[in-house]
């Protein structure tokens, strides 16, 4: 029996084959492309041209000239090679920003490329989870990055996890640690802490959240030095590495619950971790 299969987006404009001269080609790192991260690496495709294996870039027109989708390191490596004119390209002339964005987000797939430009590019593409990853992020009055930085935030991708498993807690525990290092970059270690401890207490405790106005008045007076001055106490005394493996958020977790029954007396917080 012939079965008849239908694509969603089979009918989208199909791209043009063309060679361009290299120098209408640019790469809009201003928007979410990665940058030049690795001189090596571009230094290593250009002395080692291969025309098979540099295959056609993707590109879009953007008015002027053409915009890379695929293929920014080739480039950056033909324009280290003066022989080298133009490139072949497949040229989609219906793109558009949110289009490239989700292109990109596609390429993300099988090449290396950061948790930083994965995520600007997924918000480029109006992505709701990415789109609202960033709103948290901002209102905690930073910015997404990809190097610590001031107003930086690195941990990108643990945010996604946090936010998959129970996105209150996860924008709860974003906001509790900026209250802590603002304007500091945000440690991973105590994100990581302060969800797991949040998230453990309202599973324990029928939904009520650890983070009052108390306690999180108390984990500022300690800081992110009395939590890793704690975290390196429990490794010490469980014999893990700094690292602590598998169990390391676990070991971050103890130390928030640790710091908040610092000096409490009697009524410390019970929770299991």
């Amino acid at each position: 029996m012939n079965k008849q299969f239908i694509y969603a987006n089979s009918n989208n404009p199909k791209g043009t084959f063309k060679w361009l001269d290299k120098k209408a080609l640019k790469i809009p790192e201003d928007k979410y492309q990665r940058p030049a991260s690795s001189q090596k690496k571009i230094a290593n495709i250009a002395s080692n041209w291969d025309w098979m294996l540099a295959e056609t870039l993707t590109v879009t027109p953007n008015g002027s000239g053409y915009n890379v989708v695929n293929g920014g390191h080739r480039l950056r490596a033909a324009n280290l090679i003066p022989t080298i004119k133009k490139l072949p390209c497949m040229v989609f002339s219906d793109g558009n920003d949110t289009r490239d964005a989700t292109a990109f987000v596609g390429q993300c797939k099988r090449t290396n490329v950061t948790p930083y430009h994965k995520h600007r590019a997924m918000v480029k593409a109006n992505d709701p989870v990415a789109v609202e990853i960033d709103a948290m992020i901002t209102d905690a009055g930073y910015a997404p990055s990809d190097r610590t930085q001031d107003s930086g935030f690195k941990a990108i991708t643990a945010l996604y996890r946090f936010y998959e498993i129970d996105k209150e807690e996860a924008q709860e525990s974003l906001s509790v640690c900026a209250e802590v290092m603002h304007p500091d970059p945000i440690r991973l270690n105590l994100l990581k802490g302060v969800f797991w401890a949040g998230l453990r207490h309202k599973q324990q405790n029928n939904g009520k959240t650890l983070w009052t106005d108390g306690n999180i008045e108390k984990l500022v007076c300690e800081g992110a030095v009395g939590h890793l001055r704690e975290v390196n106490r429990l490794r010490m005394k469980s014999g893990l590495s700094a690292e602590g493996g598998d169990h390391a958020h676990l070991i971050y977790a103890r130390a928030i619950i640790n710091l908040l029954n610092k000096g409490r007396g009697p009524g410390k917080i019970k929770v299991a971790i």
